[in-house]
């Protein structure tokens, strides 16, 4: 039997996060997991008989989709649906404040520990942080690292981008 956990147990006790937030946060975790398998690998393709372009018997141009911000782009319109905030232009500017996606630090503010292996690994996917190293052995066989390991890797990767986006900015100040 699975054991289920709430979605507040799913975030550190301190955390400042609202409730908004932390339903966004809650659902990249769960977009991010489910894999998302019967999108991978299709493209927006546009009609074969297009008016733009009839001399052209097929459009070879296609759109892929941009799977990192794929998670993000599904919890964000699910929630201001959710909120019947996509009307008008006025009500998704204000959904934007409520929000503020660009200022959400899900990552410090998740208990990592009432996640599972999946779920962490599919967040460090996205992030671009490796989930297997090969063995030192004869054999060389590719091994998965553990939880704490990739927990560990996230916040590091999490306080280095944001100590080069410090000095980046001293740069500019002192540039300027």
């Amino acid at each position: 039997m699975k054991k289920t956990i709430k979605s507040k147990e799913k975030f550190n006790r301190t955390s400042t996060l609202t409730k908004i937030q932390r339903k966004y946060c809650h659902c990249l975790m769960e977009v991010r997991s489910n894999n998302n398998k019967s999108y991978i690998g299709k493209t927006k393709t546009p009609n074969k008989k297009s008016k733009t372009n009839k001399k052209s018997k097929t459009n070879k141009k296609s759109k892929k989709y941009d799977f990192k911000s794929f998670p993000y782009a599904v919890c964000y319109s699910t929630l201001r649906k959710s909120r019947k905030m996509h009307t008008t232009k006025k009500n998704k500017k204000l959904f934007h404040k409520i929000l503020k996606p660009e200022s959400t630090n899900c990552l410090m503010n998740y208990n990592m520990d009432n996640y599972t292996l999946k779920d962490i690994q599919s967040f460090a996917k996205e992030k671009d942080i490796p989930t297997m190293f090969r063995s030192k052995n004869k054999n060389k066989t590719l091994i998965s690292y553990k939880k704490s390991s990739l927990i560990t890797k996230l916040t590091k990767d999490y306080i280095d981008k944001k100590k080069s986006k410090k000095k980046s900015k001293k740069k500019s100040k002192v540039n300027n």
